[in-house]
C-alpha cells in the first residue's frame, strides 16, 4: 500500500477526501436572519423612535396654539411619513452610496462578512418594516412606564442587557468554517479578514478543531438547514457552533 493509499496509518476512506467549506450569513441562513431582524428591530426601532419624537414636537411646536382634534391627527400622520421618509432615506444612503457603506461596515460589520454592514444583507423595506416593528414594540414599553409611574430606564436598562447579549453571542459564535475529511474546524468570521474596529474584534473571536466524531457526540439543534451544536474540542474545551446540516449527515 502506497503513501497515498494511508492517512495517519490507517486506509483512506472517501470521508477523508471530502472537502467542504461554509460562511453562514443572514443573506444565505434563515435562522441568522432572523436574529438580525430581531437586533435590529431593537436598535433600528429605537432610532425611529427618537426621530419621531424629534418630529412631532418640532410640527407641535409649529402648530402651537392652532392645534385641534383634526388638527392634532393631521399632525401625528405627517409626522409619521416624515419619519418613515427620514429612515428610509438614511438606510438608502447607508445602503446605496460608497461613503455610505463604508461608514455602516465600519459602525454595523456583519461577523461573518466583516467587509460589509449588516444592513447589506437585507432588503430596503424589509430594514425600513423591521425597524418600524421594533418602534411600536418601544413604544409599547415607554408607555407602560409612564402609565406606571417608572422611569424609562426600567424598560431601557434591560432591553439594552438583551441586546448587548444577542450581538455579543453572535460576534462570537462560530458561523464560518471547514471539514476536511473527519476533521472540522470553525470560525466566529472567515480567515484572512481584515481586524476590525482597532483590533477588538481579535479578542471576541472563536476558533477551534473539532473532530466529526465529537460533533456526533455533542448536543445539537437543527432548524431547517442549518444545525446549532455544542461539543468538545481538540483543546479540550466546549464550543458552540452554527454548521449546515449537510456537515452531519455526510459521510
Amino acid at each position: 500500500m502506497s503513501d497515498q493509499d494511508t492517512l495517519s496509518g490507517r486506509q483512506v476512506t472517501e470521508a477523508d477526501l471530502l472537502d467542504d467549506e461554509w460562511q453562514l450569513t443572514p443573506s444565505n441562513t434563515r435562522v441568522l436572519g432572523w436574529w438580525l431582524a430581531t437586533t435590529w428591530g431593537m436598535s433600528g426601532g429605537l432610532l425611529v423612535v427618537i426621530v419621531a419624537g424629534s418630529v412631532l414636537i418640532g410640527l407641535e411646536s409649529a402648530l402651537a396654539g392652532e392645534v385641534t382634534t383634526t388638527l392634532s391627527t393631521i399632525t401625528w400622520v405627517l409626522g409619521s411619513v416624515l419619519t418613515i421618509g427620514i429612515v428610509a432615506g438614511g438606510l438608502w444612503l447607508l445602503r446605496e452610496t460608497r461613503v455610505g457603506r463604508t461608514v455602516a461596515s465600519l459602525r454595523l460589520p456583519e461577523p461573518t462578512d466583516p467587509s460589509r454592514s449588516v444592513l447589506e444583507h437585507a432588503s430596503l423595506p424589509w430594514l425600513v418594516a423591521s425597524a418600524l416593528a421594533g418602534a411600536v414594540i418601544h413604544a409599547g414599553g415607554f408607555a407602560l412606564m409612564i402609565t406606571t409611574g417608572t422611569s424609562a430606564f426600567g424598560y431601557l436598562l434591560p432591553m439594552g442587557a438583551v441586546y448587548l447579549a444577542l450581538v455579543g453571542f453572535r460576534w462570537w459564535l462560530p458561523t464560518t468554517g471547514r471539514r476536511r475529511g473527519e476533521t472540522v474546524s470553525v470560525r466566529s468570521y472567515p480567515p484572512g479578514t481584515t481586524t476590525l474596529a482597532g483590533g477588538w474584534s481579535e479578542h471576541v473571536h472563536t476558533t477551534a478543531t473539532t473532530e466529526r466524531e465529537a460533533l456526533d457526540r455533542g448536543r445539537k439543534v437543527t432548524v431547517g438547514a442549518v444545525t446549532f451544536i455544542v461539543a468538545t474540542s481538540k483543546e479540550e474545551r466546549t464550543i458552540g457552533a452554527l454548521v449546515p446540516r449537510r456537515v452531519l449527515e455526510d459521510r
